[in-house]
């Protein structure tokens, strides 16, 4: 490549005189081969294009180094764990080889933190819930909580109250024993009213004292008319025997006459002393209404 050549000669082995002179055949010059550029990566150099001949290998443009890029870092994001799923720690790798600069490590799963979920009752009326559990972190139910069926009722009956003379009264009725709500309302009932018993009024006499007419209830006894206390009668003496035409007691004086026995067809002093009474206990009664009435 570099260098001239000869062609064919010939000469004496004995005297060497030449016998075909050798002529000269020039350098042939290289052939020249490109060699390629080599990028460089992250992490090796790489080489600029370069050139040599194909014939003889020599280098006619040597390739030179170029410096490994070094990596482009990414931040691989950590993920928090939950409660069932595991999570990541924070990682790096490089954008444009994808080589995993800082791994990501696995961080357990968290587990549910339960709560329990209070039972709730069943009354008469409301259907209550058996005790239940659930996470409150991700709020996923563990044990569910499950119906409990409505009591029911618990009939209690309220006696009816007969009503009196002056108090109403109540119809039957029911409630319940455990809420106290009214299931049968009683219903009022009118009280009845006194029921009005004449008491007879009596007749005062010399030897005792009478009464007025007054009234009570039959039912419950209470007094609606108050009988008042009447004065016993003066002692009568119509035939001025000194003695008490009605009772036969001696008023003083003279002996009295032995009275005369009352006949069946005559008006004695006995019946006279009668109707005085009468008519005074009449006059009595009259004064007393007058004066209520006032």
């Amino acid at each position: 490549c570099t260098e001239a050549g000869l062609t064919e000669g010939k000469h004496c082995s004995v005297c060497n005189e030449v016998l075909v002179a050798q002529e000269s055949v020039e350098a042939l010059g290289h052939t020249e081969v490109v060699d390629a550029a080599v990028d460089a990566t992250c992490t090796e150099a790489g080489l600029t294009e370069g050139k040599h001949c194909s014939v003889c290998n020599e280098v006619l443009v040597a390739q030179e180094a170029v410096a490994a890029k070094g990596h482009t870092e990414v931040i691989d994001a950590a993920v928090a764990p939950t409660c069932t799923e595991a999570g990541l720690t924070e990682g790096k790798h490089c954008s444009v080889c994808n080589e995993v600069l800082v791994a990501q490590e696995s961080v357990a799963a968290l587990g549910h933190t339960e709560v329990v979920d209070a039972a709730v009752a069943a009354t008469c009326t409301e259907a209550g819930l058996t005790e239940g559990k659930h996470c409150s972190v991700c709020n996923e139910v563990l044990v569910a909580q499950e119906s409990v069926e409505a009591l029911g009722h618990t009939e209690v009956i309220d006696a009816a109250v007969a009503p009196t003379c002056t108090e109403s009264g109540l119809t039957e009725g029911k409630h319940c024993s455990v809420c106290n709500e009214v299931l049968v309302a009683q219903e009022a009932v009118a009280a009845k009213g006194h029921t009005e018993v004449v008491d007879q009024a009596v007749a005062p006499t010399c030897t005792s004292k009478g009464k007025t007419e007054g009234k009570h209830c039959s039912e419950c006894n209470e007094v609606l008319v108050a009988q008042e206390e009447v004065d016993m009668l003066e002692h009568a003496d119509a035939d001025s025997n000194n003695a008490c035409d009605s009772c036969g007691k001696e008023l003083g004086g003279a002996t009295p006459e032995p009275k005369p026995t009352p006949s069946t067809n005559g008006c004695g002093g006995s019946i006279l002393a009668s109707i005085f009474g009468l008519l005074t206990l009449a006059g009595v009664t009259i004064v007393l209404r007058k004066k209520r009435e006032e």
